[in-house]
């Protein structure tokens, strides 16, 4: 990080990108469309979009379960606190009322 230059103008950061997008231009795929490494990736991909949707059906399941606590609304009083984190600081905390 000690040779990053840490004062990139918007106009040189625009420069290196052109640079950049001009070498993707010309350089070869490493692996054709068709391409086993090419597969994997796809699934990969496909599994991730899975794993990302599953998640936030999770996530909304919580906060419905976690709206009908009545600390919940207190949790999301508290600046920097959202549904999702209230919803999971009460699934970690439990009966906190036996602290």
């Amino acid at each position: 990080m000690k040779q990053t230059n840490k004062r990139l103008s918007k106009t040189k950061a625009t420069g290196e990108a052109e640079k950049l997008l001009k070498f993707a231009e010309i350089s070869y795929p490493a692996a054709d469309v068709d391409s086993v490494q090419v597969e994997k990736v796809r699934y990969y991909c496909r599994q991730l979009i899975t794993l990302i949707t599953f998640k936030e059906q999770l996530f909304k399941k919580m906060i419905s379960v976690a709206e009908q606590i009545p600390e919940f609304k207190i949790f999301c009083s508290v600046p920097g606190i959202g549904p999702q984190s209230a919803a999971q600081l009460l699934g970690e905390l439990g009966d906190y009322s036996t602290l």
